[in-house]
């Protein structure tokens, strides 16, 4: 391997030991993100890339050929989709914290066939923590309740 590739792959590791900079290239499209999958063969794109299956098989210490692809249902290939789709952008324990419901509210919605679509996965994130925040009451500037406000 010559010095370019070392050089890149020494970039992807410190990428994956950063969630920062994982969720920088989220930010570069706008928070939104690009999916494709094909149904005849389970294989997803993500930004017209095959999705890689090998970080989150190594991540779970499983082998990629236990992992599969699947959507439109709330099963274990769906949850795998999933969360190899959130590790994309996040990190470890973030991943596991949003997997299921991401799973139910989004890849469990997708048609159970060929689909192209694009997520804000920030708006949707952004929302989760707000859901997840304690009650703290908030005012605007012309004195409303606030967005975690229960009055």
């Amino acid at each position: 391997m010559g010095f370019l590739g070392k050089f890149f792959d020494k970039m992807l590791n410190s990428m994956e030991d950063d969630p920062s900079r994982k969720w920088t290239v989220l930010m570069k499209h706008d928070g939104i993100f690009t999916l494709k999958g094909i149904w005849e063969t389970k294989e997803v794109y993500l930004y017209s890339r095959p999705l890689d299956k090998e970080k989150t098989a190594q991540m779970l210490a499983i082998k990629p050929e236990q992992m599969g692809f699947d959507w439109g249902k709330n099963g274990r290939d769906a949850h795998m989709l999933a969360f190899t789709l959130l590790y994309q952008f996040m990190s470890e324990q973030e991943t596991t914290s949003y997997a299921k419901e991401f799973c139910e509210e989004f890849i469990a919605q997708l048609p159970e066939k060929d689909f192209e679509t694009e997520f804000n996965l920030e708006y949707w994130r952004n929302k989760k923590l707000r859901q997840r925040l304690p009650y703290v009451k908030k005012t605007d500037t012309e004195g409303s309740v606030g967005v975690n406000d229960k009055d």
